[in-house]
């Protein structure tokens, strides 16, 4: 008794004091932004700053405490990820979209996993790993990097009043690509789990498990749907149905813990369903084939600030300062490659596609942006893979950093030498 009064009474003071933080990360982000900084910058700074390698407020044991706060965060970030997936709107540049997905995904996961596989055998936090962690580490960081943002480029979008082919096509891709990373996550996570234990062998068992583990996410997906299209239909006051959505959220990474852990007591092998691919199919269902569209659009619209400040200040708080001062060339490296896979892969997808010329050379400038769901994936690695995985993270995010500053200016130039801004004269209805 006196153990769980303990830990609550740690539990309450952590939040305290990581609510102070966060009002403190809000104000920051908005100063940011005056100098056209996103918001998501100010609100990672602050958190880093206020974490255990330089003010302290956010002590070590407090941000491993707010683990729940990762949870309710990701959830969200994977329902939202799912209601930007409506179908109906990318039929025009289906060709483009498909090809260009396809090529980008293909080059900068081959491409950004070699060159991390090749950096890691000298960077001093990973150079004694073995080989199997090694490649493990080569495989999440090529999913990271295929990581882009939507939420950056429909902001975007709409602050240029942009529309057109291009643009049209780069939202599509955007879009697309939070479905394909969080499905590609799903089997490269499980590789990598496996791979890095002891008693891996490579055979059909390990490919019925992977089987197995999309089809009880695909199943629990729709049934989440459901359950999601009947809470929209609620006749309740607004804030009530946000906390059931973000409570519902929480819900899915505790099943998912849990009955990890009783197919391995009951049955000898780990079942892992993936939350974050559970809670994106559900989104989609309920965007694209239930008559709650509007309300789900609203509610997540209304809960995404408040959970994305909270996260990203967090996120900051989680950051290694040492491991960042002894691996900063490398996330400087891995944001060159990136870029170069991106304009190679948008550039390939495009031609096949049959785009226009001048499209295939500037359409790369669009991909750079990354934010939410590449952050989101990065602290799952943490959480999963003991010390590394809290390294690697700490790269990627500063990765996801670089490009999350250096991504919208390029986003808005080639939308401007498509000649694609302000031709949206009227806005579409919700």
């Amino acid at each position: 008794m006196n153990d769980f009064l303990s830990a609550l009474v740690n539990l309450s003071q952590s939040v305290l004091v990581f609510t102070i933080v966060v009002l403190a990360a809000e104000r920051l982000g908005q100063f940011g932004s005056r100098w056209r900084l996103p918001l998501i910058t100010g609100y990672l700074a602050a958190g880093f700053l206020a974490g255990p390698d330089i003010l302290g407020v956010l002590a070590r044991p407090m941000v491993d405490r707010l683990g729940f706060v990762n949870q309710i965060a990701l959830s969200i970030i994977a329902l939202a990820a799912g209601n930007e997936l409506v179908l109906k709107e990318f039929r025009a540049q289906y060709r483009s979209i498909c090809w260009v997905t396809i090529c980008l995904v293909a080059v900068t996961f081959s491409l950004g996993g070699l060159a991390m596989y090749l950096l890691s055998g000298w960077l001093p936090v990973m150079k004694d790993l073995t080989v199997s962690t090694r490649i493990a580490i080569s495989l999440l960081t090529g999913v990271i990097l295929v990581a882009r943002s939507p939420s950056s480029a429909i902001a975007i979008v709409a602050e240029l009043r942009a529309k057109g082919p291009l643009t049209n096509t780069i939202l599509g891709v955007t879009v697309v690509m939070d479905a394909v990373v969080i499905a590609l996550f799903s089997v490269n996570s499980e590789i990598a789990h496996s791979i890095t234990s002891a008693d891996f062998h490579f055979g059909f068992l390990f490919i019925g498990l992977l089987l197995l583990k999309f089809v009880l996410s695909i199943g629990f997906g729709f049934g989440l749907g459901k359950l999601l299209s009947i809470y929209m239909s609620w006749h309740i006051p607004h804030h009530l149905k946000c906390l059931v959505l973000l409570v519902t959220g929480f819900a899915v990474f505790q099943l998912t813990g849990w009955f990890q852990g009783y197919s391995n007591d009951a049955w000898g092998v780990k079942i892992h369903a993936e939350p974050l691919l559970i809670c994106m199919i559900a989104g989609l269902l309920v965007t694209n084939f239930s008559p709650h569209r509007a309300e789900f659009s609203k509610l997540l619209e209304e809960i995404g600030m408040p959970v994305y400040l909270t996260f990203f200040t967090l996120t900051g708080a989680s950051i290694d300062l040492s491991i960042l001062q002894q691996t900063y060339l490398v996330a400087g490296g891995l944001c060159m490659i990136r870029l170069c896979t991106v304009f190679a892969g948008s550039y390939m997808g495009s031609t096949i596609a049959g785009d226009p010329p001048k499209h295939r050379r500037i359409m790369g400038l669009g991909f750079v942006t990354q934010a939410g769901i590449g952050i989101g994936l990065a602290r799952e690695i943490a959480g999963h893979y003991g010390d590394w995985g809290s390294d690697l993270a700490t790269i990627l995010i500063a990765v996801i950093v670089i490009n999350q500053i250096i991504g919208p200016p390029m986003f808005k130039w080639a939308v401007g030498l498509a000649g694609e801004i302000g031709q949206k004269t009227v806005d579409r209805p919700d």
